[in-house]
């Protein structure tokens, strides 16, 4: 498979090696908690105390029953449904997060290193510099290395994702820095996107990705992640409510 240029809103352009991934694949997959637990979206259901507690009874809810999904290879997949229908709950168990309650049925076959999460908030330290944090992020994740090589890795990725005029700006994101330039939601919607891509993953899966942004913005992440695509690298997001413009990107 050729090298495949990205570039979002940017006229650099990068490339990063090919993927060859397996499908993402899932059976049977039934998810079920106590009254008393939340849901990865935060909610938490009826019956439970405000504090957590156990009610009497201890209901059990099935957040998932039986589901069943095929991603294929190189393909941007879209968990669709309306708040509380489980997309955060169904994304987080194939993407190997930790979870309440009780999961069973056949989850994806992957290795750790092959499979990247994104979360729904950008969890990036406001004060550091877009390529700090990519560094950082490499030194947390990637076997040993001269710095030089985590230099590299991170430049790669900055390039793809269109940061590498951004390197030095502050990511910011906290109210205390409302004062200085730094990143704009869907620069650091990028910057979390990088972070992911610095260990090289064949699956990447993101948590309602557009969330927060305009529309405009929202559709400039989801053209990366489709040129992403191309490469040869699996993605599978969770979305709510997209429009027209952004549905028709996905492949399913």
């Amino acid at each position: 498979m050729p090298r495949v240029s990205v570039i979002c809103d940017s006229d650099e352009r990068s490339s990063l090696p090919p993927v060859d991934g397996p499908p993402v694949v899932w059976t049977n997959l039934r998810y079920t908690i106590t009254s008393s637990m939340q849901t990865a979206d935060g909610r938490q259901e009826p019956g439970a105390t405000a504090t957590g507690g156990i009610p009497d009874g201890g209901a059990r809810k099935q957040v998932l029953h039986g589901v069943n999904g095929v991603v294929p290879a190189g393909t941007l997949c879209a968990i669709m449904g309306p708040s509380g229908a489980g997309k955060t709950s169904l994304l987080e168990i194939l993407g190997n997060q930790t979870v309440e309650g009780e999961v069973t049925g056949e989850l994806p076959d992957l290795e750790a290193e092959e499979l990247a999460f994104v979360t729904q908030e950008d969890v990036l330290e406001p004060t550091s510099t877009v390529l700090e944090t990519l560094l950082f992020y490499a030194m947390l994740r990637l076997p040993p290395m001269r710095s030089r090589d985590y230099r590299r890795r991170a430049e790669e990725i900055m390039g793809v994702l269109g940061l590498t005029p951004l390197m030095d700006q502050m990511v910011g994101g906290s109210s205390d820095l409302t004062m200085m330039k730094t990143l704009s939601g869907g620069q650091r919607r990028r910057v979390s996107i990088g972070c992911a891509l610095m260990i090289d993953p064949k699956v990447i899966m993101l948590d309602e990705p557009t969330s927060g942004l305009d529309p405009f913005t929202a559709l400039t992440v989801v053209e990366c992640l489709l040129q992403l695509t191309k490469n040869g690298l699996t993605c599978v997001c969770s979305i709510h409510q997209p429009r027209i413009d952004i549905f028709k990107k996905f492949h399913q």
